[in-house]
């Protein structure tokens, strides 16, 4: 058995940020229950980043007056889906604060919240 060379995981990377790949991304929170589940490419508060880089980032911006954010929640984890309704997470991601260790993020009516999902795909 081989790796796949550069341009592979490139390819595995550009499929997972097309619209048949990794096209949802939930946001649990610290009890484990989904608060929401958000179309990256129809919903302008997602965003993937560049595919030929690695780890490639997708980016959520959500606020405490989004209608699909209950207010307070404490938001401890992604996870990435396939689909709208699938139930299995193809890759989960813990929040983190800015030096990097494990941390919940209180989303008031109006605070702000940036998260970013990271996949690392090896070279």
């Amino acid at each position: 058995m081989s790796d796949f060379n550069a341009a592979g995981y490139e390819d595995l990377r550009e499929h997972i940020v097309s619209a048949s790949g990794w096209a949802y991304i939930a946001l649990i929170d610290d009890a484990g229950n989904e608060e929401t589940r958000i179309d990256i490419h129809n919903d302008g508060r997602a965003s993937w980043g560049d595919p030929s880089t690695n780890p490639v980032t997708l980016t959520v911006d959500i606020s405490g007056g989004d209608s699909d954010i209950s207010t307070p929640v404490e938001l401890s984890e992604s996870e990435l889906h396939t689909g709208s309704g699938t139930s299995s997470s193809v890759h989960d991601d813990q929040l983190r604060d800015e030096s990097g260790d494990p941390a919940n993020a209180i989303v008031g009516s109006s605070d702000a919240l940036t998260i970013e999902h990271t996949v690392n795909l090896p070279q």
